[in-house]
């Protein structure tokens, strides 16, 4: 089973030192961004780690312009944090020095207090105007990084490319698959930005037939394989996935922390237990923020739709009150609609009773002419049947009966007569 979901599964120790011993380090944005916020002393333990592999150190160009966009806003940001911090020192110093006396604070934890807050104005003030010179002039930090990745920094894809990357993370997006997902709030093309980044990773680990480390300190679940939204498990198996089959080769992902713990004992590199927890509380202070940040989104969001429900509200009641006011006329015109049918009911039935008391002399004169012509009926049918026995009878008489009478009737007693010839001759003479 294992070889067939091994993205799964933890690699064996001999899986992670052919990794280090092997593997391109690829690094994003976030992890050398994140090196203008650790104390001088992390950050060259940082630098040195890197120096130690750069023959294997290699950057995506993606990461590199997402470095250099960002640097600028970065270290200003860092800059108003120390003028914070040195507004709130002050306020305090200026608090207990309001009363020259204060009766649970000794005199001389006073002064020491003073003497503390003056050294931390003073260093906030040092810090404030170096990183003001980092923007306006040399930055130290980006120059040593500059020479690290010297011939180390890859291709930049073309228009087209872009385009084609674009269309794709439409619909990976879409499927949740990583990564990426987890920025299509943002504008184009920055939503796509950290699929661009893998795809060029994807891209170097073809040509170059090579693992790669990815050390990133992004951390939402775009990138890893998150057991709720705090706990990291491990690298997206999707991620490992699909560089396997890509690539024909195995891939693996570190955040900073992560990446300095395992560099002391994979590469026997000096970086001090301080430096990692250093990096380990910044990056807590991070997904704390991005959770603040979040959780103030949604709050804002909140605040937004209680805004725009007042005047919904207020709609929906000026429109319940439009609904009554026309309820009212409506509401009497069927009452008076069912009052005129009730009279016009009531005309209808008193005709129908009308015509049933007309109908009753009706229906007697119908039956009374009915009796009469029943009562002529019977002799006219008498005579009709008399006239046709008469007939009858004049039917059964011969029709030579009155010639009868011009005959001589013969004798019962006498024989045949005789007929003469000259009688035969005298009647035809006469004729």
């Amino acid at each position: 089973m294992k070889s067939k979901f091994q993205a799964y599964y933890r690699p064996t120790d001999d899986e992670f030192k052919h990794l280090w011993n092997e593997a391109t380090f690829a690094l994003d944005a976030n992890v050398l961004l994140n090196l203008y916020t650790y104390s001088e002393a992390t950050r060259d333990e940082i630098l040195a780690l890197l120096e130690q592999i750069k023959d294997r150190l290699w950057i995506p160009f993606q990461a590199a312009l997402e470095y250099h966009t960002n640097r600028v806003g970065l270290i200003d940001k860092e800059s108003r944090k120390y003028s914070e911090i040195s507004g709130v020192l002050n306020t305090a110093k200026s608090a207990l020095e309001a009363n020259k006396r204060h009766p649970f604070i000794a005199d001389k934890t006073m002064k020491d207090f003073r003497g503390i807050v003056d050294v931390l104005l003073s260093e906030l003030a040092k810090g404030e105007e170096a990183l003001s010179t980092w923007i306006r002039e040399d930055d130290p930090i980006r120059r040593r990084l500059a020479d690290l990745f010297e011939g180390r920094v890859g291709d930049a894809f073309s228009e087209p490319e872009l385009a084609e990357i674009y269309k794709q993370g439409k619909v990976r997006y879409e499927h949740r698959i990583p990564p990426g997902f987890s920025d299509q709030g943002k504008p184009i093309p920055r939503r796509y930005g950290d699929l661009v980044l893998w795809k060029q990773v994807i891209t170097y680990a073809i040509k170059e037939k090579k693992s790669v480390v990815v050390v990133t300190d992004d951390g939402k679940p775009d990138w890893w394989h998150m057991l709720g939204d705090r706990t990291r498990l491990g690298p997206h198996p999707e991620l490992l996935v699909e560089f396997q089959r890509e690539v024909g080769k195995p891939c693996y992902l570190y955040n900073s922390e992560t990446f300095a713990q395992n560099a002391r004992t994979r590469l026997r590199n000096e970086i001090s237990e301080t430096t990692v927890e250093e990096i380990r509380d910044a990056t807590l202070r991070d997904s704390a923020a991005l959770r603040a940040a979040l959780d103030h989104s949604i709050q804002n969001a909140l605040r937004q739709m209680a805004v725009l429900d007042n005047p919904i509200q207020e709609a929906l009641r000026q429109s319940a009150a439009v609904r009554a006011a026309l309820d009212n006329p409506t509401q009497e015109a069927l009452r008076q609609s069912a009052a005129v049918r009730a009279a016009l009911d009531h005309s209808i039935q008193d005709t129908l009773r009308q015509i049933a008391v007309l109908d009753n002399p009706i229906q007697e004169a119908l039956r009374q002419s009915a009796a009469v012509r029943a009562a002529l009926d019977n002799p006219i049918h008498e005579a009709f049947r008399q006239s046709a026995a008469l007939h009858a009878d004049l039917s059964a008489q011969p029709l030579i009966a009155p010639f009868a009478e011009k005959s001589e009737q013969p004798d019962e007693t006498s024989g045949p007569i005789e007929i003469s010839e000259s009688s035969n001759e005298e009647t035809n003479d006469e004729d």
